[in-house]
């Protein structure tokens, strides 16, 4: 009896998800400015705070860290989202992150994503995170000891394999090995050239997914390949991308890389010469998410790609901004495709992981 009570508590909870997911895709569908719907995917950057620092690293270095007061509000979305990413600077650094994330476990349909540099994992997260319905996302840029260690400045490669195999270990004794589990690479001067050496990495340590990024901002000019644009350098993932994929998919990794159209055009393509297929983006994220940027001192967006902030939370609650002034003009902008000088450039190009956008 206890457990049918449990079984049934767990599916009014999950029911509760799908039928905000349903009123969403047709409000979405409808075009609706003004939404009944509630937010289903929120991405929390707690703080400006991190234990290394990263050459290539765009977010200016910050102690502010959300007060924990200011974001309680979002344990009241957990029953409708679909999905929670939660990062930093350093996730783990944040005192009362712990508790966010175990009251957001108990929604078993509410996928929780980690962005992390995998560092200060302990045994205990690692067991607290292979009970529940979580997807880490290791930034990690190189497998080579010297690389890693030049590109992640104060990171040490043997702690991060230590706890890795800590989460390994840990899945394994709650038959969580099929968990896909994601490596982010910042590609650079530095590690162009040995890209394919994380196929193995990812074979050894249970990695499904690596996902190549191109580098952005000026932060450390000397390492960036793609503006200003290295011609060898493209040339180079060209020809090497492609057979990385083939190889990759043997054993049933997925590779993504969000820079395929910067080795055919420079990333300062004028917008005038944006080609037909993306004269009819349609964006989702505004009808989907908000992205809470602690780093900069809690403003909101639609996502973290976005430019142009909706709102504080500070001086409004999320429920307040979901349908604001700003949100409501995001949303009309998409629907009169009126992106140039809002919208980000790249989004425009194609530059960016397509799941997050739908051309209509």
């Amino acid at each position: 009896m206890q457990y049918k009570l449990h079984q049934s508590l767990m599916n009014n909870k999950e029911l509760v998800s799908l039928e905000n997911k349903r009123l969403n895709e047709l409000e979405i569908t409808q075009k609706n400015i003004i939404l009944k719907s509630k937010i289903r995917r929120l991405m929390v950057v707690f703080t400006g705070r991190c234990n290394i620092s990263c050459i290539m690293c765009g977010r200016k270095a910050s102690n502010f860290t959300l007060p924990r007061g200011s974001i309680e509000q979002i344990i009241d979305l957990f029953p409708y989202l679909n999905s929670i990413l939660w990062q930093g600077g350093e996730v783990f650094l944040v005192d009362y992150f712990k508790e966010f994330f175990e009251e957001a476990s108990r929604y078993p349909h509410l996928l929780q994503e980690i962005n992390t540099n995998g560092l200060l994992i302990t045994e205990e997260w690692a067991e607290s995170m292979a009970k529940t319905n979580v997807r880490l996302i290791f930034s990690i840029d190189s497998v080579d000891k010297n690389i890693y260690e030049y590109i992640r400045k104060g990171a040490d490669l043997e702690t991060l394999i230590r706890n890795i195999n800590l989460i390994k270990e840990a899945k394994r004794r709650y038959n969580k090995i099929d968990a896909i589990d994601v490596i982010n690479i910042v590609v650079m001067r530095s590690n162009y050239q040995c890209l394919n050496s994380f196929i193995d990495f990812a074979l050894q340590y249970g990695f499904l997914s690596l996902n190549f990024m191109y580098m952005v901002g000026n932060t450390c000019p000397e390492e960036n390949i793609f503006n200003p644009r290295d011609n060898e350098a493209m040339a180079y993932l060209r020809q090497s991308m492609p057979n990385i994929i083939q190889e990759a998919n043997k054993f049933g990794i997925k590779v993504t890389y969000d820079f395929a159209r910067c080795l055919y055009e420079k990333l300062s393509t004028p917008m005038s010469s944006i080609s037909k297929d993306r004269e009819n983006l349609f964006c989702l994220l505004p009808w989907q998410s908000l992205f809470i940027d602690g780093s900069q001192g809690g403003r909101v967006y639609p996502e973290c790609i976005c430019r142009i902030p909706v709102g504080n939370i500070f001086e409004e609650s999320l429920e307040q901004i979901w349908n604001n002034e700003n949100m409501q003009l995001y949303r009309n902008r998409i629907i009169n495709h009126d992106l140039e000088n809002w919208c980000n450039p790249n989004c425009i190009k194609g530059i960016v992981n397509n799941n997050l956008l739908q051309c209509l």
